[in-house]
């Protein structure tokens, strides 16, 4: 079992290393984090990310930050260990539900009782959250956030960085322009064309989108 370094120490982090430790299925060496928040889930701390340089050839990480309103930080992170030749781990729950096709980019995690259904296609450094849906035929890009309890309804098509918040749902068909934000409770019915914060029911622009 090759040894994880998990990248950040907040709440996402947090979650990861909980269920993680409890699957026993990464050998997690500890967490990176810009300061020290002392030892998480028992994990201790390995200092900032420079420590990961020492390391290049013999570990993997596991994509502990979220992504909130700053997709494209999270985003230049992921591509910098890649470019530094790192490699990130796909990790999915035990207590998910993924169906044998669906096909998972590089550092995308799928979290506690997701469910992920045959078709689906996720690409790069994606989070499918608790309880998230992404049904038959979705596509997401990169650097996407399926948050807590938030459905995808059948062949949904979302871009590149963006962020569907906790209990939305978006209908069939739907597509999501990159960059945008989704927020908690909206209910998409038409294509979200342009990027921006989609709010309400159902969910109109109501301002830009990601930040970067």
């Amino acid at each position: 079992m090759s040894e994880v370094i998990l990248i950040g120490g907040g709440g996402h982090a947090r979650v990861l290393a909980g269920i993680a430790l409890r699957d026993g299925v990464l050998s997690l060496a500890g967490y990176t984090d810009l300061r020290d928040r002392g030892a998480l889930c028992g994990l201790p701390y390995l200092g900032t990310d420079e420590a990961l340089s020492a390391r290049v050839q013999r570990c993997d990480l596991l994509l502990g930050v979220g992504l909130m309103e700053d997709a494209p930080a999270r985003w230049h992170l992921y591509r910098r260990h890649k470019e530094a030749g790192l490699v990130f781990v796909r990790f999915v729950s035990s207590r998910a539900s993924v169906a044998r096709d669906v096909i998972l980019g590089e550092g995308t995690v799928i979290c506690d009782f997701a469910v992920v259904n045959p078709g689906a296609h996720l690409g790069e450094a994606c989070i499918v959250n608790t309880g998230a849906i992404v049904e038959h035929d979705c596509r997401l890009g990169d650097n996407v956030h399926v948050s807590p309890h938030a459905t995808l309804c059948g062949d949904v098509t979302v871009g590149d960085h963006c962020l569907i918040g906790a209990g939305a749902t978006v209908i069939p068909g739907v597509r999501i322009a990159g960059g945008s934000i989704i927020g908690a409770g909206a209910v998409v019915t038409t294509d979200a064309a342009e990027p921006g914060t989609y709010l309400g029911v159902p969910a109109a622009r109501r301002g830009e989108g990601m930040r970067g």
